[in-house]
């Protein structure tokens, strides 16, 4: 059986990073691996060495574009030595021969710009071999496995197992996760849908009180977020089945969790208070007899808080921007880091209308 290499190099060190050691524990120890390289700046001196010095491996490489399609001339070009884009594409062109294959990310409008552009027919281009930016473990796993010619099929059916997504269950807790743009409406709209079809539903807004955009005035005389949040301080949490206690109806038909008493109550929560509140929510959507869904809807959150409770959801919806500002290329890096981060057992969605479509394929069958 052929050894692979596998080699992480887009331009996002700290993804390439936390992506290896997210897939080195994800493949199954039948799948022949033997590396899996973060190739950046820091390291790509080392990397070329491990490379040179293999006689003979499969090499899977998953890069940004940027690094492979380099304009600069790279015999007149001072920064050869210390350019890792030029090792790169050195070690894919001397391994091109031991069967290497070379993925790109890619954000979904660029793709959809090569494909409406450049018909497949004319271009020859091979679209299967983009991978959308940012893209989770368990999708390059799966690229991964997809290549590896396994003699054993039995070897073949524990990897899938270890690498795609269960089935979500009938109840499931459902990040929405904004950035930039307030796409509050979206939800909304969604929310509508699913109680249309029978669904219940509760919702969670993890924002600052001026972003409640759907939530409705609290009862003042009924307990809020803030009084949960007091309750987990002093270490007297309520049980899951009480938490009905702190929501209330909104007009629309679902249950919202009242709003706290003071707009940063939620921003500055200590974030474990947040992931015990939300497993709590968990709990109780386990023991609700009828299908169930709660929204968990962020925005302006601390990134370090949300990947901590993105990581006990089943399904996650990213509403990323696609500009080149700073803004939305932070974004887009911060989106990288999560889904990296982010287990198996976890689905994800691009935009709604992915989630709607599965949502509706479910409801035919």
């Amino acid at each position: 059986m052929t050894n692979i290499q596998i080699v992480i190099a887009s331009t996002d060190n700290k993804y390439n990073q936390m992506m290896a050691s997210r897939l080195r524990s994800m493949l199954n120890p039948s799948v022949p691996v033997i590396a899996i390289i973060a190739w950046s700046h820091d390291n790509h001196k080392q990397v070329q060495t491990q490379l040179t010095n293999l006689d003979e491996c499969h090499l899977i490489v998953f890069t940004s574009r940027i690094l492979i399609d380099c304009n600069n001339d790279c015999e007149s070009c001072r920064q050869t030595a210390n350019c890792p884009s030029f090792s790169l594409r050195e070690q894919i062109s001397a391994n091109s021969s031991l069967d290497s294959y070379t993925y790109y990310f890619c954000s979904t409008k660029h793709l959809n710009n090569i494909i409406a552009n450049q018909p497949i027919s004319d271009s020859g281009i091979e679209y299967g071999n983009e991978v959308y930016w940012p893209a989770t473990a368990s999708e390059l796993a799966c690229r991964i496995i997809s290549r590896i010619k396994l003699t054993n099929t039995k070897d073949i059916i524990e990897v899938e197992k270890t690498s795609e997504p269960e089935p979500i269950t009938q109840n499931k807790l459902c990040m929405f996760l904004q950035f930039n743009l307030d796409r509050s409406s979206e939800l909304r709209q969604v929310i509508r849908s699913q109680i249309k079809s029978g669904q219940q539903v509760y919702y969670l807004p993890l924002m600052p009180g001026f972003c409640m955009n759907l939530c409705t005035i609290s009862d003042l005389a009924a307990p809020n977020l803030t009084e949960l949040f007091l309750s987990l301080h002093q270490q007297c949490p309520p049980k899951a089945r009480e938490l009905g206690v702190y929501m209330q109806m909104h007009p629309d038909g679902y249950l919202q969790f009242r709003a706290p008493e003071r707009s940063d109550d939620i921003v500055n929560c200590e974030p474990d208070y947040l992931r015990q509140l939300v497993r709590l929510v968990k709990e109780k959507l386990n023991s609700t007899p009828t299908e169930t869904v709660c929204w968990l809807d962020c925005r302006y959150m601390p990134m370090s808080t949300t990947r901590r409770l993105a990581v006990n959801c089943d399904c996650l919806i990213l509403a990323l921007p696609d500009s080149n500002n700073l803004a939305d290329i932070t974004a887009r890096k911060e989106a990288g880091l999560l889904l990296a981060s982010l287990p198996n057992t976890c689905h994800i969605y691009e935009n709604f209308n992915h989630f709607m479509e599965e949502e509706n394929d479910k409801q035919t069958k």
